[in-house]
């Protein structure tokens, strides 16, 4: 075979490729062919696993779901919650006078210098952070919701680092 008959053929083969290139991306799809979700069965004598109603994260939604009351003056603030929705880590910053004004107004006990409420690490946070933590626990019943809420305090700058860890109560 000669060397341009070869390359005809290359030539004829990259088009031919070229051609079903084109096709599969403009006919392809990119949903599904079944339910998104995915469906599962409580075993018999298990309970079914308590959820959160996340469908607001912002600092409205979280605060009301939560009974938290945020000041104004906190920063970057972010929430990461399990696929479940069995809970919600919340993180943000607030000047260090007003922690003090988040911890009363959202109906926490005082806090306790050097007590460890958050036990896990999260996208959120480092498990050890550097500083003294201090921290409570309570529980609290918004519209009917319960909601445990541990609250940690780490200094960060001139800031405070506050870590939540919300989950539903029974």
């Amino acid at each position: 075979m000669s060397n341009s008959t070869k390359l005809r053929l290359l030539g004829a083969l990259a088009v031919v490729l070229v051609v079903v290139g084109i096709v599969l991306v403009v006919t392809g799809d990119d949903e599904p062919t079944g339910p998104s979700t995915t469906t599962t069965t409580v075993a018999d004598g298990q309970a079914p696993t308590a959820t959160l109603p996340l469908d607001d994260t912002s600092v409205k939604g979280v605060s009301s779901m939560a009974g938290l009351v945020v000041p104004d003056a906190a920063k970057d603030f972010l929430t990461a919650a399990t696929e479940n929705k069995a809970q919600l880590d919340v993180t943000f910053t607030l000047p260090s006078d007003q922690v003090a004004t988040f911890v009363s107004g959202s109906g926490f006990p005082a806090l306790a210098e050097g007590e460890k409420v958050v036990t896990h690490s999260s996208p959120l946070w480092k498990l050890n952070p550097e500083g003294t933590e201090s921290g409570a626990a309570d529980s609290v019943t918004v519209d009917g919701v319960t909601v445990v809420r541990a609250v940690e305090t780490v200094p960060e700058g001139d800031r405070v680092r506050v870590r939540l860890v919300l989950t539903p109560g029974s």
